[in-house]
């Protein structure tokens, strides 16, 4: 389990938003979904013009195992989409749900001698606190809004203020080294750029919440293949995330070992018949199902009763697992709402089996106010794609470079140098 929490902080400034052709690759384990989305000059609106999905290859809990054959599913994917919106894509947004995530608050003070403070000294503090960063091995993937401090009091704008001592912490995720380069080689490999990196359970929410419950509070929960991510919003702000691995693929597995199934057919049943709803595993229902290496030629009856006694203890223990690591993030003791994103949060029952174990609300969160995307995919598992397409829209909501080692060489300096950039890019 992986538990990332991040203080309390208030406020954000406006984003600028992006026009053109933009693109996002949810690259998941189970399935890689790519978005195309045109937003035209003087059109708030972001429109779907391409869209497709594939079976994903050579990734396990959300990290290359094998390059060749997800070069092969991400090729496959993009080519459809492309195809459809009748454009070439050179770059896209990519999610990040595998290597460790982890999270680090940097803290710098600047005296500016009670002077107003200025767009330089804010960026002067930034820089000062990324410079404090040093993880072997890590690797920065976003650096979250930073939040300041005028002698020692909570300042949500503190330009123009006057004070002696500004103090800002600045809230950057990392993952492993390996793992990250690894996605960006892959990506580079099918002739994309990564234009941008979040961590998946951010994007979700992106799409998924609502203004109000992202200020009044929600826990997020992405339900994926073989990684369950989670993530506590309060006060408009990511407060703490984590991620088990344990996942919809497990309950499928469960279900082929019980049953002497092929996992696609197991994946089948799960997803057209099973439920976690109280009761379902009382009925006499039968299906038809092949048996396990013969060839399609034997046939077994699979009583939906028992089906849903497979699934609903996995279910049961993937909530668990979520709810323990909640326990460990302060800021989810205030948050009493749950949205369920990812596909596996389309199974029956599952919201009503996470309120009873997580003592919330919950729902289910498809993405919402997307133009153009079909009914079919308005779904919580499109909620990571459609976030990412949102997040790439808005410049300062993208991460730090792709390749770092590659800053490093361009301006001639070290980590100081390339933390200057950024941030110049962000003002």
């Amino acid at each position: 389990m992986t538990i990332v929490s991040f203080p309390a902080h208030h406020g954000h400034p406006p984003r600028r938003q992006r026009t053109g052709v933009i693109a996002a690759l949810d690259v998941g384990s189970g399935t890689i979904r790519c978005l195309i989305g045109e937003r035209t000059a003087g059109d708030d609106r972001l429109r779907i013009i391409g869209h497709a999905e594939q079976a994903a290859g050579g990734i396990s809990r959300g990290v290359i195992g094998d390059p060749q054959a997800a070069e092969a599913a991400i090729r496959l994917a993009v080519d459809a989409a492309e195809h459809m919106a009748g454009v070439s894509l050179r770059e896209v947004m990519l999610n990040v749900s595998g290597g460790r995530p982890a999270a680090a608050a940097l803290t710098a003070r600047l005296d500016i001698g009670g002077g107003p403070v200025s767009v330089g000294h804010l960026r002067a503090a930034r820089a000062r606190a990324l410079a404090g960063w040093n993880a072997p091995g890590r690797e920065i993937v976003q650096v979250m809004d930073a939040h300041h401090a005028l002698d020692g009091v909570v300042a949500a704008a503190p330009e123009g203020l006057h004070a002696q001592v500004l103090e800002t912490t600045v809230h950057v995720v990392h993952v492993a080294r390996g793992a990250l380069r690894n996605l960006d080689m892959v990506a580079r490999r099918a002739l994309l750029e990564p234009a941008g990196r979040a961590l998946a359970v951010e994007a979700a929410a992106t799409a998924a919440l609502e203004p109000d419950e992202q200020e009044l509070g929600a826990i997020v929960i992405d339900l994926g293949a073989e990684v369950t991510s989670w993530g506590v919003w309060l006060h408009g702000r990511l407060h703490g995330a984590g991620a088990v691995a344990v996942a919809g693929r497990h309950i499928s597995r469960d279900v082929a070992q019980a049953f002497s199934l092929p996992l696609a057919v197991a994946e089948r049943l799960k997803v057209l018949h099973g439920s976690v709803l109280p009761g379902d595993e009382l009925g006499m229902e039968t299906l038809s199902a092949p048996l396990l290496g013969e060839g399609g030629q034997g046939e077994q009856q699979v009583p939906v009763a028992m089906l849903n006694a497979v699934i609903r203890p996995r279910a049961e223990e993937i909530l668990e697992l979520v709810r323990d690591g909640l326990q460990e993030c302060p800021a989810a003791q205030a948050v009493r709402r749950v949205v369920l994103t990812g596909g596996g949060a389309q199974l029956v029952g599952l919201r009503e089996l996470a309120e009873r174990v997580l003592q919330r609300m919950a729902r289910s969160g498809p993405p919402r106010q997307v133009h153009g995307l079909p009914c079919q995919l308005a779904t919580p598992a499109y909620a990571t794609a459609c976030g990412l397409l949102f997040m790439a829209a808005a410049p300062e909501a993208t991460s730090a470079p792709a390749d770092p080692a590659a800053d490093e060489r361009a301006s001639g300096g070290g980590y100081l140098s390339r933390m200057w950039r950024w941030l110049g890019e962000g003002f």
